[in-house]
């Protein structure tokens, strides 16, 4: 029987641990004296919620150099983590190990069993250090939500082959990482995840907010996720999609606010060297409010590459692309709304209530197509003064629909 402290200097993982793997349905922790302080991974089992006051600070050990909560395997179901705040203490672990190299193991979520399905899949989730926050792989019922991420190294929610999940009131605590504020993503979701909802999603991140990316860290199809709600001023991106062959489809996402210093909404392709395409489908972009933030030196980015409000990547084949309900007040970024690139395909683009206004002092158009469209749809598209239309790129019939 292990002592649980919460005197923010013993280890508790052995405790927190023992009631994980004690077999009871819901593990509720007290709150603490000062914090619950943890020197090793949590591990949570099917069929389990961890619950802790919406206020406790639970913090990584100096040196632990692991994730702070994963599950248990790849077939785990219903899962639910909710409250606290969840610290990585990222000063006091190994820095960014691109950065600074470590060839530390960790402990990870084990693979689906050798007979399972899905078991092909599971070939690159690293066993190295990464420095991210939580992980879950292969869940099917998923809930985390009421909780905030503190100081990561990399990435605070990491989610691969997924389903029927649900991330929300979520609230990022970010600092400038160790040794700087790279690939600091917020909810980051992996290849083969489907049927999620991720919702309420407050504050800044230095990377993506959210990143549904299908050949990222582990390849697979994306499809049914709806984004609703990112609040937050200074982050990378708000949502980043990102295929190079796997399909991503059936994507809503809406009610983004803040800014951004590079994308509001990124459609990416990303790796350059590779030959194949990216495929998307049916993406609804909505009520998108938003304008750029300073590309500060800190974020190790060139100030010299822009990035559209809304950018389509090259290398993409898209075959419903819907964006409506978009204001943008721009005094900063003197680069367009909506740029579609060199080599992008849209079957189909609607365009709809979009209102550009720039003081930047410099024409801006609101749109810039240098791809290949099939058919676009326009109404009310306002570019207080400003070209609605430039670009070199083809588009095969428009229709102006107001």
């Amino acid at each position: 029987m292990y002592t649980l402290y919460g005197d923010g200097v013993h280890d508790d993982a052995p405790a927190i641990q023992e009631l994980l793997d004690s077999g009871i349905s819901a593990v509720i922790l007290p709150a603490p004296e000062k914090n619950y302080a943890i020197g090793s991974t949590l591990v949570i089992h099917s069929g389990q919620s961890l619950t802790l006051p919406e206020t406790a600070v639970i913090r990584l050990l100096p040196g632990s150099n692991c994730f702070m909560l994963i599950n248990e395997r790849g077939g785990d179901h219903d899962i639910s983590v909710s409250g606290g705040i969840w610290d990585f203490n990222n000063q006091q672990q190994h820095p960014h190990p691109k950065w600074v190299p470590a060839d530390i193991q960790i402990k990870t979520p084990g693979f689906f069993p050798d007979d399972h399905p899905k078991a092909a899949v599971a070939t690159n989730y690293p066993d190295r250090y990464r420095g991210r926050i939580m992980r879950f792989y292969g869940v099917t019922r998923l809930s985390i939500h009421d909780l905030t991420c503190k100081d990561p190294i990399q990435y605070a929610i990491e989610m691969g082959w997924t389903e029927y999940f649900t991330v929300e009131n979520i609230r990022f605590d970010f600092n400038y990482g160790n040794p700087g504020p790279y690939n600091m993503d917020g909810v980051h979701i992996d290849g083969g995840c489907r049927f999620g909802h991720v919702r309420n999603i407050q504050g800044t991140c230095y990377d993506d907010v959210v990143a549904i990316n299908a050949d990222d860290g582990l390849s697979g199809p994306i499809s049914d996720i709806e984004v609703d709600g990112i609040f937050g001023t200074d982050s990378l991106r708000g949502v980043r999609l990102l295929s190079t062959h796997s399909p991503v489809e059936r994507i809503s996402i809406s009610n983004i606010f803040g800014t951004f210093y590079q994308n509001a909404v990124g459609l990416t392709f990303y790796y350059q060297n590779e030959t194949t395409r990216g495929i998307m489908n049916h993406i609804s972009l909505r009520n998108i409010f938003a304008s750029n933030a300073p590309r500060l030196p800190i974020y190790g980015k060139s100030p010299d590459y822009q990035f559209a409000l809304i950018d389509v990547d090259r290398q993409l084949d898209i075959g419903m692309l819907t964006i409506e309900n978009v204001g943008r007040d721009e005094k900063l970024g003197d680069i367009e709304t909506l740029l579609i690139r060199e080599g992008a395909v849209i079957r189909k683009l609607s365009l709809a209530h979009i209102s550009h206004e720039n003081h930047t002092g410099k024409p801006v158009p609101v749109i810039t197509n240098d791809g290949c469209i099939d058919t676009l749809y326009l109404l009310d598209v306002d570019g207080h003064g400003d070209t609605i239309l430039s670009g070199s790129g083809s588009i095969r019939a428009i229709r102006d629909l107001g």
